[in-house]
């Protein structure tokens, strides 16, 4: 899965899926790393979503953070956090954040520290 880039659409995901924005990389040598992105479709009447990431680590992270980033055009400069940074384990080499209320078009993980040099997966989820 490539890093951030905005030369092709993105995927769109809809209430009820998931899509993987990092799949086994290790984002540790490009800190602060961005996640692929992705779009947030929407239906009639939808004013704001919730949405969340998981975060998998294949062995200890050691100290981290990212959070997600949410924007309504797709350009890097109009990506903006939302939320707290994650900076905890929720499970075995397993991190998650979960936001309601989000109104925005696409939304992708920023890693700004990631202590230890270790694959990750990480899905967005909607």
């Amino acid at each position: 899965m490539p890093t951030y880039s905005n030369t092709v659409p993105p995927i769109a995901i809809a209430a009820g899926d998931s899509y993987a924005v990092i799949n086994n990389e290790n984002p540790q040598p490009a800190l602060p790393y961005k996640s692929a992105q992705v779009a947030l479709a929407t239906g009639l009447r939808v004013t704001a979503q919730r949405i969340s990431a998981e975060v998998t680590f294949a062995a200890a992270p050691g100290a981290f953070s990212f959070q997600l980033q949410t924007a309504d055009s797709d350009v890097d400069a109009s990506y903006s956090p939302e939320g707290s940074a994650v900076t905890a384990l929720t499970g075995t080499n397993v991190a998650r954040i979960e936001l309601n209320n989000v109104v925005a078009k696409f939304v992708r993980l920023y890693f700004s520290s990631l202590t230890n040099n270790v694959a990750v997966t990480a899905k967005i989820s909607c």
